[in-house]
């Protein structure tokens, strides 16, 4: 079955989500969202606390919405901060 991931499905997921929910969102395989984590190859940040892996749902939107206004000015504060960091 498939999901249609509107951002408002993804937003009423909560602050975080599943590997297998991620994957699903980003339309790849439970197996390769795994495989992408382990190869530090995947989009957004990863939360691990011990065996447990959570993806933060906002670096989802951010990663599949960033035309939208406040996800526009997040990325610009990210990038401001990374510049400064130099």
């Amino acid at each position: 079955m498939s999901v249609n991931w509107t951002r408002e499905a993804i937003e009423a997921l909560g602050p975080t989500t599943t590997v297998e929910t991620a994957a699903s969102v980003i339309g790849v395989s439970k197996w390769l969202g795994y495989q992408l984590i382990k190869r530090g190859e995947w989009p957004t940040r990863v939360l691990s606390m011990g065996r447990v892996i959570k993806i933060p749902t906002h670096d989802l939107i951010t990663l599949l919405y960033p035309s939208s206004p406040h996800v526009a000015a997040d990325l610009a504060a990210t990038s401001e901060d990374e510049g400064s960091a130099a």
